[in-house]
């Protein structure tokens, strides 16, 4: 993108440079990282088409369950520098220097960096308040911004600030925002791109005040910028409330749940899940929804006959999916039906395309469930 419609050259200096680099210097570290873990494959899979996030968290990515359950606060701002793929990084690093060669000459080195970062916060807290069941990552908040800040120097400037950015066109520049916002929020609708349109309008919303701000330093009346300057801080101080209190929503139970399980505390997972459950049974919980409240059942070792229903009712839904054939075969081997669940497990093992540790370890166990937790009489058939 160039947003200069004279097409004037101007000469990125060191801010850009250094942003350029961090940004490079982290995507070659999660490289390094995907290919000690798995291979060529897992490197081949980051290049192009990446399918697991656990490498993007491990370097900083915008993960909401990290933020809540461990305070890793700092990662509002070091998702601005982890990209998922070759191409994103590519697509990123060539908007920011193209809107560098216009900003950074105004803004001058340390404002830029300074920019960038405020704007990078507000995005990743936009994300985390309304995106918060996946990670996010990336600069494109952070570029919004910048390009937001661009767009009202643009249009509020005067005096000598408004000559280093008269070469830009502000309807051709907000257009090319605006164009930007509806292709992100088709590619999101449609599922093709996971976009996360949240972060990309809260840095978008930073940039323009304080673009705003900027723009008007010095004016004769500065009534209405403190009254920007109020408003804005407030807001932005009510998005970081509610992002360190987030609402117990259906979607953020689920995530909250499933990292629970992850890490071994199956007691505390099956209360979120059961937040979440009750929350869409009005509308109807997804196979997904009720499976991982009776996986985390199971392993709780409470509530076996209600998660046998529940898995029994996923599993009729799609007979052939290994990871609900893995919780319904569990859930016997916990209620102490070690052949019905041996028999279960066999067949979600079966079922996989390539070997399941937690699968393996479920048929090893199983024999061993009716001591773990023997609630329920044991019952045969499925």
């Amino acid at each position: 993108m160039d947003p200069s419609p004279t097409g004037a050259k101007r000469v990125s200096s060191v801010a850009t440079t250094g942003l350029v680099l961090v940004c490079a210097g982290v995507f070659l570290a999660t490289c390094v990282l995907a290919w000690v873990r798995g291979g060529a494959a897992s490197l081949v899979a980051l290049l192009f088409l990446p399918d697991d996030a656990s490498v993007f968290v491990d370097v900083g990515a915008l993960s909401p369950t990290h933020i809540w359950l461990d305070g890793q606060w700092w990662r509002l701002l070091t998702a601005a520098f982890v990209h998922g793929s070759l191409a994103h990084l590519v697509l990123n690093l060539m908007a920011l220097r193209s809107l560098s060669q216009v900003s950074e000459p105004v803004l001058g080195a340390p404002a830029q960096l300074g920019a960038f970062g405020v704007c990078a916060i507000s995005s990743s807290l936009a994300s985390l308040v309304w995106n918060v069941s996946g990670v996010s990552m990336g600069a494109s908040g952070a570029i919004f911004g910048l390009a937001g800040l661009v767009l009202a120097v643009r249009v509020f400037a005067r005096g000598s600030l408004a000559v280093g950015v008269e070469s830009i066109s502000p309807r051709a520049l907000g257009a090319w925002l605006a164009g930007l916002l509806i292709v992100g929020g088709i590619l999101r609708a449609t599922g093709w791109v996971p976009i996360d349109q949240a972060g990309h309008i809260g840095g978008l919303a930073c940039g323009l005040v304080l673009g705003a701000l900027l723009a008007t330093r010095g004016a004769r009346s500065n009534a209405w910028r403190w009254a920007l300057l109020l408003a804005w801080t407030a807001s932005l101080a009510l998005l970081a409330l509610r992002a360190v209190y987030p609402a117990h929503t259906a979607a953020r139970d689920e995530s909250v749940g499933h990292a629970l399980l992850s890490r071994d505390r199956p007691a505390q997972a099956l209360q979120h899940f059961d937040r979440a459950f009750r929350k869409r049974a009005s509308h109807g919980a997804s196979a997904e929804l009720r499976n991982a409240l009776a996986y985390a059942m199971a392993l709780a070792g409470e509530r076996l006959t209600e998660a046998r229903e529940l898995a029994a009712g996923v599993v009729g839904e799609e007979p052939h999916n290994a990871d609900y054939l893995d919780t319904f075969g569990w859930v016997h081997c916990r209620a102490g039906d070690a052949a019905t669940g041996m028999a279960l497990l066999q067949r979600a093992r079966l079922a996989t395309t390539s070997s399941s540790p937690e699968i393996a370890a479920h048929i090893r166990d199983c024999k061993l469930a009716r001591e773990l937790a023997p609630e329920i009489p044991v019952r045969a058939g499925l």
